[in-house]
């Protein structure tokens, strides 16, 4: 897939996340995990159209301008993994 469209399908998903989010009221501490990694998969095609041959000066400056540092929040981070691992293996698949 192009790397613009790539970008197009991370804000897309973060904008459907985003609605999920408030009409389930996704705990905030969730939700900034998600995004944190979503901000790191924005970052890879961003790289990519910046070192294209065919990109422009004012494509790259774009590329550039759009490229963020995930909020990490270590406290959050641990609670979010204890929240997880405290359920690990209680889910079982049904054929």
């Amino acid at each position: 897939m192009l790397p613009v469209g790539r970008l197009f399908m991370t804000v897309v998903y973060g904008h459907l996340i985003l609605e999920q989010a408030r009409l389930t009221g996704l705990n905030r501490g969730v939700l900034d995990q998600i995004f944190a990694l979503l901000i790191r998969d924005f970052a890879g095609p961003l790289t990519e159209l910046h070192g294209k041959p065919g990109t422009t000066d004012q494509q790259r400056k774009q590329a550039l301008a759009c490229l963020r540092t995930p909020a990490h929040d270590t406290a959050q981070t641990y609670d979010l993994w204890q929240g997880i691992e405290a359920i690990a293996g209680t889910y079982a698949m049904h054929p």
